[in-house]
Parts: structure tokens; sequence; C-alpha cells
């Protein structure tokens, strides 16, 4: 039951990730879509932690989605708002 629970949430938070960066132009509905995904992403490692490495093909999406728009201090701002949840769960997993 934990794999497939890791799997679905490693699944869906990829899609999420891909679904902000390709689909979504407005970014404050990209960053609320790129928050689900990270919450999903990090509680994959409460399922199963060797499937959480699928997180890291986030960096190329992240790589992808800061090539499309101009890099501000908001737009850093709302990323780390975005991947608060991966702290949040982290520190509760701990």
């Amino acid at each position: 039951m934990c794999i497939v629970a890791a799997l679905a949430c490693a699944v869906w938070s990829i899609y999420l990730f891909a679904e902000a960066v390709f689909f979504i132009e407005d970014e404050n509905r990209a960053i609320a879509c790129a928050g689900f995904g990270a919450l999903l992403g990090a509680l994959e490692f409460g399922c199963r932690p060797t499937v959480g490495l699928s997180n890291l093909l986030v960096l190329p999406l992240l790589y992808s989605f800061l090539k499309k728009r101009r890099i501000s201090a908001k737009l850093i701002g709302k990323l780390i708002l975005a991947a608060l949840p991966y702290a949040i769960i982290a520190a509760g997993l701990m």
C-alpha cells in the first residue's frame, strides 16, 4: 500500500509541476499548482523515500520555468513559498 501511495504522489506531483511550467500562463496560478505539486512530492518521502527521488525531475522543470520568466525578487519569493511544503513535511518526518 505504501508503494502505491508513493507512486500516486509521484505521478501527480510531476504532473502538477509540468502543468505549472508548460500549460499555465498566469504566474500566480502556476505557483499555486507548483505548491500542490511540492506538497505531493514531499509526501512521497513519507510513503517511500526511494520513490521520493523522482523529485529530482523538478530541477529541469524549474530551469525551464525560470527560462520563460523574468527573474525578480518577487518571483524568487513566490518560488520559495511554493517550495515551503518540502520544509514543513521534512520537519514533520524528522
